[in-house]
């Protein structure tokens, strides 16, 4: 049976099962899980204002058209807002953190593989901050879709 991808569903559950782990002191996998969250946030809302046509499965189809967009939050960030820099998302794009460093600078998803303790506690937070604040951009593109 093939898969079905859905941005949004993804996002809603990776960032609740990064909050459960925050709260249990996982702080490394869960800040792994909502910077995928993250992601998912972005790459649903460019194919919810249909910037970008997803395949037959749901996923952002690869090829060069679209390879800039088949990435990690850590470069997906400034692309999201790229694409968005003058249009109707604009309003989107302005939700972002606006931290310098870039909120996800550093986030890596082979982060995966570290052990306990070696990633800072201000990298932690501030990726695990920067992917909650995404996760309203998400709420509020759903909020905007339901008063249309």
């Amino acid at each position: 049976m093939p898969v079905q991808y859905n941005y949004t569903h993804a996002a809603t559950r990776l960032l609740a099962d990064a909050m459960g782990l925050w709260a249990r002191g996982s702080r490394e996998v869960a800040v792994h899980l909502a910077g995928l969250s993250a992601e998912c946030v972005l790459k649903s809302v460019l194919i919810g204002m249909g910037l970008v046509a997803a395949g037959l499965d749901g996923q952002i189809p690869g090829g060069p058209a679209n390879r800039h967009l088949r990435v990690h939050i850590d470069k997906l960030f400034g692309e999201f807002q790229a694409q968005l820099k003058g249009r109707r998302g604009a309003v989107y794009a302005a939700m972002l953190p606006a931290a310098l460093p870039p909120p996800f600078d550093g986030w890596l998803v082979d982060h995966r593989y570290v052990a306990d303790a070696q990633l800072s506690s201000t990298e932690l937070d501030r990726w695990m901050w920067a992917a909650v604040a995404v996760s309203k951009v998400l709420q509020e593109a759903l909020l905007y879709s339901e008063a249309q």
